[in-house]
């Protein structure tokens, strides 16, 4: 047989009451099972931040030379376009209009309707 490696943890009443209560919760014979699979899973996921960090590490990496060689990616772009302005036609100029008839405006206005025959 492999030899073995004993594991011993001390809760501390009142500081750890949640611990206590959950180990005091799992079924006897079944107990140093589930803590294996916590401390399995609490590595996997351990593993998997540290994987996580190194991505970000590589992204922020290429990120950052990425922006460094944008100024001059940007210059050899913008030195290989060819800049054409299409001109525009000039404004159409309208008379200013108020949209009110002076006194004089309204009286010849009356006097040409009551000419009308209709």
């Amino acid at each position: 047989m492999g030899s073995r490696v004993t594991l011993t943890v001390k809760l501390t009443v009142g500081k750890d009451d949640d611990l206590i209560d959950w180990m005091s919760s799992l079924p006897k014979g079944q107990r140093q099972a589930l803590v294996k699979q916590v401390l399995r899973d609490a590595v996997q996921q351990h593993s998997e931040d540290e994987n996580r960090l190194a991505q970000i590490k590589q992204d922020t990496v290429w990120l950052r030379a990425a922006l460094s060689d944008l100024p001059a990616w940007m210059e050899g772009l913008l030195s290989r376009i060819a800049v054409v302005q299409t001109p525009e036609p000039p404004p159409e100029i309208k008379p200013a209009r108020t949209g009110q008839l002076s006194m004089e405006g309204v009286s010849r206005r009356e006097k040409r309707i009551a000419k009308v025959a209709w």
